[in-house]
C-alpha cells in the first residue's frame, strides 16, 4: 500500500534539515535588535508662566440667619386677623397679627373711670386739709383731727397716681392686641391661625429670620489661624461664598473669628456677612467659601494636567532642548481655574508634558505633538485668574 522512499531521496532531505533551521532561528535575532530603538513617545507640552496666584483658603459653610425672632403674644386672647402670608417677607413695623381688642377696651375705660372718680375724692380731701392747716394754726382744732384730715389727702392723691399707672398699663395691654414684624425678613410657617385662642408668652406664632444681610459661618484647621490673624491685621478679609450647582457667587467680609478653638476637631470658627441683596444665599443652606489671605505676585504655574501623583510624591515631566523627558519632583501650592502652583522644583519657562505620560519613559526621546486649543481652562497659564479679581479690578 505504501511507497518506499528511495534511499538516496531520504539523505538529501537529511542534509537541507539544517539549513531550514538556521534559517527561521535569524527571525528572533532581527527583532530584538528592532525593539531596542524604540520611537519618540507623542507628547503634547506647556510651557510653565509666571503669574500671580491668591493664597486661599477654602471651606465648607452653613448659611445662617443674620438675626431671628420669634413672634409670641403678650396678651391672652382670640386671633381675629392675620396680615401677613407665611413665607413672604415682611417689613419692619408691618402689622402681623390682631387680637381682639375690645376686653382691653373695657379696661381701659375702666380704669379712666376709676381716675375720674378718684380725682373727685382727691379735691375734696385736698380742700378739707387747706381748711384744717388754717384752723390748726388758729388752735381751733386738735393736732390729732389736723392729722387725720392730713392722712386722708395723702392717700386720695396716691390713689390718683395708682390710677393713672392702671391707665397707663390698660394702654399697653391694649397696644399688645397688635403685633407688628419687629425686623425686615421671611417668615416661617404661621403656627396660629385667625380664630384660635393665644395665649400670652406661649408657642412661637411665626418665626421671622433676616436673610439681608445674612452670615455663613465656617471652620478652618487651628494651623491657619497665625495666617488669618496677619492677614487680617493687614486689612478686612473678602470671602466668597459660592452655593453647590449655582453658577455666581455672592462676596461677603470676614467679620467674626471666635475666642477659643474646639478641642474635639481641632479647628476654630469663622463668619462672614454677606448683603444677599439677590437672595442667593438661604439659611441652612451648604457653600463652598474661599478667602484670599495674600497674593504671590510671581508665582511659576503649569497646568493641572502636568502634575503627576507618584510613590514619592508628586511630580512633572520636563521636556529638555534635546527633546529628552526628565522626571522632576515638584512641591505643588494653590490650585485655580485648572493651573496648579509650583512652589519649588520648577523654573519658568521651562516646557512640561501635559498629556501622553504614560507613554513617557524617563531619559527618552519624545515628539511634541501640537496642543488643543479647546482642551479646557488648564491649556493656557494666562488662564489663571482669582475669583476676586474682577472685584479688584471694578474697585
Amino acid at each position: 500500500m505504501f511507497r518506499r522512499i528511495p534511499f538516496y531521496f531520504a539523505v538529501a532531505l537529511l542534509a537541507l534539515a539544517p539549513l531550514g533551521c538556521q534559517k527561521k532561528g535569524a527571525g528572533p535575532q532581527a527583532g530584538a535588535g528592532q525593539r531596542m530603538q524604540m520611537p519618540p513617545a507623542p507628547v503634547t507640552v506647556a510651557k510653565a508662566a509666571v503669574q500671580a496666584v491668591p493664597q486661599e483658603l477654602q471651606a465648607i459653610g452653613t448659611v445662617q440667619p443674620y438675626s431671628t425672632v420669634d413672634i409670641k403674644s403678650m396678651v391672652a386672647g382670640q386671633l381675629i386677623g392675620v396680615g401677613f402670608q407665611e413665607g413672604q417677607t415682611v417689613r419692619k413695623g408691618q402689622v402681623l397679627f390682631r387680637i381682639d381688642p375690645r376686653p382691653f377696651q373695657v379696661a381701659l375705660q375702666q380704669a379712666e373711670a376709676n381716675l375720674q372718680k378718684d380725682q373727685a375724692t382727691a379735691k375734696d380731701a385736698n380742700v378739707q386739709l387747706a381748711r384744717y392747716t388754717k384752723l390748726s394754726a388758729a388752735g381751733v382744732v386738735s393736732r390729732q383731727q389736723y392729722d387725720q384730715v392730713e392722712s386722708t389727702a395723702g392717700s386720695a392723691n396716691a390713689q390718683l397716681a395708682a390710677d393713672k399707672a392702671a391707665i397707663a398699663n390698660a394702654k399697653v395691654q391694649l397696644g399688645y392686641c397688635t403685633i407688628v414684624a419687629p425686623i425686615t425678613g421671611r417668615t416661617g410657617n404661621l403656627q396660629v391661625h385667625a380664630g384660635n385662642l393665644v395665649k400670652a408668652n406661649d408657642v412661637a406664632m411665626v418665626t421671622i429670620d433676616q436673610i439681608r444681610p445674612i452670615f455663613v459661618s465656617f471652620s478652618v484647621p487651628e494651623d491657619r489661624l497665625d495666617e488669618i490673624n496677619h492677614a487680617r491685621a493687614r486689612g478686612r478679609l473678602i470671602v466668597q461664598a459660592h452655593p453647590t450647582g449655582a453658577n455666581k457667587s455672592e462676596k461677603g467680609v470676614l467679620n467674626f473669628l471666635n475666642n477659643t478653638v474646639d478641642p474635639n476637631t481641632g479647628t476654630i470658627q469663622l463668619k462672614a456677612v454677606f448683603p444677599n441683596q439677590d437672595g442667593l444665599l438661604w439659611p441652612g443652606q451648604f457653600v463652598n467659601t474661599s478667602t484670599i489671605l495674600s497674593v504671590n505676585p510671581s508665582a511659576v504655574v503649569v497646568p493641572n494636567q502636568a502634575v503627576q501623583n507618584g510613590q514619592n510624591g508628586k511630580y512633572v515631566y520636563v521636556v529638555s532642548a534635546a527633546n529628552k523627558a526628565e522626571m522632576r519632583p515638584v512641591t505643588t501650592g494653590s490650585s485655580l481655574n485648572g493651573l496648579t502652583e509650583i512652589v519649588s522644583g520648577l523654573q519658568a519657562g521651562e516646557t512640561v508634558i501635559t498629556d501622553g505620560q504614560l507613554r513617557v519613559i524617563p531619559g527618552a526621546s519624545v515628539s511634541i505633538r501640537p496642543s488643543q486649543p479647546a482642551s479646557g481652562a488648564g491649556a493656557s497659564a494666562g488662564a489663571l485668574r482669582s475669583p476676586h479679581a474682577a472685584d479688584r479690578q471694578a474697585s
